[in-house]
């Protein structure tokens, strides 16, 4: 999807308009831009989230030496690269919540570096570090839950930890910051004037994610997902906690700022319970930066040691590092297998396939449309979708606020230009759309109408029903 969108938006299409998602704009901006550097594909931008995967890992060993969390710094890279690469919580994948988490790390090292420069860079310093939290949540908003209230109190808890008196400076620091974060905001917002989609902008953000995180839980996919990623976690979450515990019996006033910040992050997975794998991202900077506080009281020979204690650290650190070995997944390819427990198909070899064939039979301004989740055809195949809502999230969710509009326009669009190729998907049901596509074509009357009118079935197979245009 991001690769499809990036694509468009580089070739001169607009968001909203000329292809929808309940996405903003700045995520378009970043991976168009990784598209541009590392390449024009699905693993052009795996290749580019990896090099900021990298990044991230190095400023929160960074982050880790500014605080004085531990003398484990090799940990704190350790416990971020396991993560990281984890497939049980997508850490592989492109997910935004990489760079998001990046920049927020990036500006509270920018604050942790306004403690120790002169009062003549300490505002630019402090709107480098808002500027760069507002890039973050433009990018992923999500992670303004999670990380913005622990970089809001950053100078709060370093003041307490000197013990300094600087009210009038925690006065300043907050406004500055303030500024910094507005900047993207108001950017994108001026952006999206000036293209006309200010009000598609406003609605995205103010009813369609909303609704997105407002919908039912769904419980079978939960028992099926959420087990797994617990259990999975389990190790990291008990080396946070002996690192807190420890920590706390050394007096460390921060500390209690990355129990606040490990919260926020399980409140932020928890909004709209539905608790997709690549939400746990959240807590990777907690997780790595506490985790490795873990070792520090058992090796240090001035520290009153508890044979006990110090035992269920090493076996959760060994549980850990084996954990890391047995889900690492490193993907580059152009269409790997991936199939979640109990959420029905995406992509495999024979997508490949079928994209190969609708490029070799269709020319490079004819388009196709599919229906369903699979937005891997369009990039693999390199066409385009006659219909801006591109995939069924708007058209069947149940939290969709435009479900009956979308479902309309894509059907004037289809008969105004009928694309070459019409894909159904099977086996594709996900918590989001309940029903397969080939389900969902058949209670949509009127479009299994329009396709039984105007095309031909070339192909059925197990995992999609492949229309030629008659």
């Amino acid at each position: 999807m991001r690769v499809y969108c990036a694509r468009e938006f580089l070739n001169g299409a607009t968001p909203y308009e000329d292809f929808w998602d309940h996405k903003d704009p700045m995520e378009w901006f970043l991976c168009a831009f990784l598209l541009k550097l590392f390449g024009d594909s699905i693993s052009g931008l795996r290749l580019g989230v990896v090099v900021l995967r990298a990044i991230l890992i190095y400023q929160l060993i960074g982050l880790a030496r500014q605080l004085k969390i531990t003398r484990h710094l090799w940990l704190v890279g350790a416990l971020s690269l396991i993560l990281l690469t984890a497939e049980p919580i997508q850490g592989n994948t492109a997910a935004m919540e990489i760079p998001a988490l990046l920049f927020f790390v990036l500006a509270m090292r920018f604050i942790m570096t306004d403690r120790n420069t002169s009062n003549l860079k300490r505002p630019a310093l402090l709107l480098g570090s808002g500027l760069s939290a507002g890039l973050a949540i433009s990018i992923k908003p999500t992670t303004a839950v999670s990380c913005l209230i622990p970089l809001l109190l950053l100078p709060v808890f370093l003041q307490r930890k000197t013990q300094r008196p600087g009210k009038t400076r925690l006065f300043l620091d907050i406004p500055l910051l303030t500024v910094g974060i507005a900047i993207p905001i108001i950017a994108v917002a001026g952006w999206c004037a000036k293209k006309n989609i200010l009000d598609d902008w406003l609605f995205v953000l103010t009813v369609c994610n909303p609704a997105y995180s407002q919908g039912i839980p769904h419980w079978d996919y939960l028992s099926g997902v959420l087990p797994s990623r617990l259990l999975f976690l389990a190790p990291f979450a008990g080396l946070f906690l002996f690192g807190i515990i420890r920590r706390r019996q050394d007096r460390r006033i921060i500390t209690h700022w990355i129990l606040l910040w490990f919260v926020l992050a399980i409140v932020s997975i928890c909004l709209g319970w539905r608790f997709y794998p690549h939400y746990f991202l959240l807590l990777v900077p907690p997780l790595a930066l506490a985790g490795a506080a873990s070792l520090d009281i058992l090796t240090d020979p001035q520290k009153p040691s508890d044979s006990l204690l110090n035992a269920v650290t090493v076996f959760l650190l060994i549980a850990v590092l084996l954990n890391g070995f047995t889900v690492a997944r490193w993907y580059v390819i152009e269409a790997p297998r991936w199939e979640p427990p109990n959420m029905g198909f995406f992509t495999d070899d024979s997508i490949v396939e079928l994209a190969s064939y609708i490029k070799e039979t269709t020319e490079p301004d004819e388009t196709i449309y599919v229906l369903g989740y699979c937005p891997d055809i369009l990039v693999l195949s390199e066409r385009s979708s006659p219909s801006r809502y591109l995939f069924k999230m708007p058209l069947a969710a149940e939290h969709s606020p435009i479900r009956t509009e979308a479902k309309r326009e894509v059907l004037q669009t289809l008969r105004a230009r009928p694309p070459r190729y019409f894909i159904v998907m099977k086996k594709d049901w996900t918590p989001q759309h309940p029903q397969h596509s080939d389900a969902f074509l058949q209670d949509w009357w009127e479009m299994a109408a329009f396709v039984e009118e105007h095309y031909d079935l070339l192909n059925s197979s197990e995992l999609y029903d492949l229309y030629m245009r008659a």
